[in-house]
């Protein structure tokens, strides 16, 4: 689709949009609106353990 994506390879490694890339608005049909409602209302209310981990960690070099 023509974005640029910087990857990191190993067992941490993963992808993300490179610094300064925008995306497009997400898009979703009805019932995909509700489940995404309803799995975020579920996480608010009962917490999801380990949640903050990954966002926590340093980007792989």
């Amino acid at each position: 689709m023509g974005y640029p994506v910087e990857a990191g390879l190993g067992v941490h490694g993963g992808y993300r949009l490179v610094a300064g890339t925008s995306m497009p608005p997400l898009l979703l049909e009805d019932d995909e609106a509700v489940a995404v409602a309803l799995g975020l209302w579920a996480i608010a209310a009962q917490g999801l353990p380990g949640l903050e981990t990954p966002a926590s960690e340093p980007w792989p070099s």
